[in-house]
């Protein structure tokens, strides 16, 4: 893929309720996050994918943010 063709790649988000537990599971996997943000509201983890997506693992840590099984 040319690196003009990067600029828009695709993006995926997931919602998760342990984020956590998530990071763990990625570093255990030897996958270093290209982000990691923890805020009052939201925490959230970035990483990409060997394509060069670029996939969000976001968690909720108020009632109106809250991801839910």
């Amino acid at each position: 893929m040319a690196p003009a063709q990067r600029e828009h790649s695709p993006r995926r988000t997931n919602l998760e309720t342990d984020i956590e537990e998530q990071l763990k599971q990625l570093t255990k996997a030897g996958i270093a996050p290209r982000s990691v943000t923890r805020g009052e509201k939201v925490s959230v983890v970035i990483i990409t994918d060997l394509d060069g997506n670029q996939v969000v693992f976001a968690q909720g840590k108020d009632h109106a943010h809250r991801a839910t099984i």
